[in-house]
């Protein structure tokens, strides 16, 4: 187990004061003043055990009226026995009842997971762990509501009881991960920062790559001083007229496709921002390796099955080299969007991005658009059969071997070629997962692709590959189209 880190600057600022920890609720379920349960010593001795077995019952005389630790006890028991039948109306209501009537709730704590397990509403989760917490701190039970309200996306809320379960708990129940996710994306990055230690002593519990490292990455470099703001630098491209619109990005394409000139239209969405800080020499300077293997990893592992450097560092090497040179030549990149730039667990990695495109030195600068610009082509030139109508040649890069002959046929395309890749790895079936290792797929694919003409067109729905494989494609004479927001939904068509 973990052990704690001072956290207090942060639970001072933002811990909800103890009276704000207590529910609203009908006076009848709230736990009652101390006083009010003062009874005859077996009462006292049940409320010395705190957090432990439930109090002792006291008989009196025949014909006393039980004790309030009678009750208590009587009353656990049948709520054990309703959530272990499964009837959790029945058990939440005895729930209810002890806790009017118990000073000290946190023992029902043990019966909560029976109760979810039957099915018991997160709303109801709320009101009791709400109760358990206002009796002072419980780890478990605070991470167990810090959790529910990061699936509700309440981030905010769950903070505090995150701060008070992380430090405590570590890796156990996904305290730590929601911890640190939590704060990336409220922009505590500060925080983050503090956590290094902490997150550096619970790296080594679990095999790499340690995913809070992403989380302290982007504090990291969301934190870097920059002259101009990548959001402010965006708003300049729009007002300074190289920000195209659909119409002006497909009027290129049909002058480079006439003209057969080497061409490639490349996007840069949020994920690929991961690859580029990877590549990024800014990064490496400022992030440590197991910081860069996991902000990478969180995207790779997800396409591939195994971590980028799983295979040595010239494969990797390879693919942040190709990376760079596609994203750096190409004539137009989609890019992100001041939206997508409010994320603050996403504004670091889309910075660097944004600076492998713009931020070179002796060549020109691309063109650039929004993310969904193919899409807003598509939607006025269906499946881009304006574009490649009676082509001599159209080449698909995809995880989609039918779809070249398919758009072929449509377009009346003289010849197809396919090259594939293989379909991510987290897709549901044996058929993503019987697939070759990503070195492989580099010499399978990019080692592959042969541009038969200048100004062959190519459609590239390639995933983290695609900045690579347009790069290559325009470097060999042919025009590259990043389709791979369009892939999918052409396949379902």
């Amino acid at each position: 187990m973990a052990q704690p880190v001072d956290l207090t600057v942060y639970r001072n600022a933002a811990a909800p004061a103890p009276e704000a920890n207590r529910p609203s609720a009908p006076e009848a379920l709230r736990p009652p003043a101390p006083e009010a349960c003062r009874s005859p010593a077996p009462e006292e001795a049940s409320r010395e055990a705190v957090g432990g077995s439930p109090p002792t019952p006291s008989r009196g005389a025949p014909g006393d009226e039980p004790t309030v630790g009678h009750r208590v006890a009587g009353g656990l028991a049948e709520v054990v026995r309703a959530a272990e039948r499964g009837e959790a109306t029945q058990a939440l209501a005895g729930c209810r009842a002890l806790l009017a009537g118990w000073p000290d709730p946190r023992r029902l704590g043990d019966v909560l997971a029976d109760l979810v397990a039957a099915g018991l509403g997160e709303g109801e989760q709320e009101f009791l762990l709400r109760q358990m917490l206002a009796w002072g701190e419980d780890p478990p039970r605070a991470n167990q509501l810090g959790g529910l309200l990061c699936r509700q996306g309440r981030l905010v809320e769950a903070l505090p009881w995150l701060r008070q379960a992380a430090p405590v708990l570590g890796h156990r129940d996904g305290a730590l991960w929601n911890y640190t996710s939590a704060l990336a994306a409220t922009g505590h990055h500060h925080e983050l920062l503090a956590l290094e230690p902490l997150l550096v002593r619970l790296s080594g519990d679990v095999p790499p790559p340690f995913g809070p490292f992403a989380h302290l990455a982007a504090a990291k470099l969301a934190l870097q001083p920059r002259p101009v703001p990548a959001s402010d630098e965006l708003a300049g491209l729009r007002a300074g007229g190289t920000w195209l619109d659909a119409a002006g990005v497909a009027a290129r394409l049909v002058a480079a496709i006439g003209e057969r000139r080497p061409f490639s239209l490349v996007m840069l969405p949020p994920a690929l921002a991961r690859l580029s800080v990877y590549a990024s020499r800014q990064a490496q300077r400022l992030l440590t390796e197991a910081e860069l293997s996991a902000v990478v990893n969180s995207v790779w592992l997800p396409a591939f099955g195994s971590p980028i450097e799983a295979h040595g560092s010239a494969p990797a090497g390879r693919v942040c080299r190709l990376h760079e040179e596609g994203a750096a030549s190409a004539d137009i990149v989609g890019l992100p969007d001041e939206q997508h730039f409010a994320a603050a667990d996403q504004s670091g990695f889309l910075a660097v991005s944004q600076d492998l495109v713009l931020g070179g030195t002796g060549r020109p600068r691309p063109a650039c658009a929004g993310l969904g610009v193919t899409g807003e082509i598509h939607e006025t030139l269906p499946f881009l059969r304006p574009l490649l109508a009676e082509q001599p040649f159209l080449g698909v890069v995809s995880s989609h071997p039918e779809l070249a002959p398919r758009l072929g046929r449509f377009c009346h395309v003289g010849e197809t070629a396919s090259w594939p890749v293989p379909a991510r790895f987290d897709q549901p079936g044996a058929a993503a997962r019987a697939r070759p290792s990503y070195p492989a797929v580099l010499d399978e694919t990019l080692g592959r692709i042969a541009v038969p003409f200048a100004g062959a067109v190519f459609l590239v729905a390639a995933g983290l590959l695609g900045p690579a494989c347009c790069g290559l494609i325009k470097a060999g004479g042919g025009i590259a189209i990043d389709v791979d927001a369009l892939a999918e939904r052409w396949m379902v068509r």
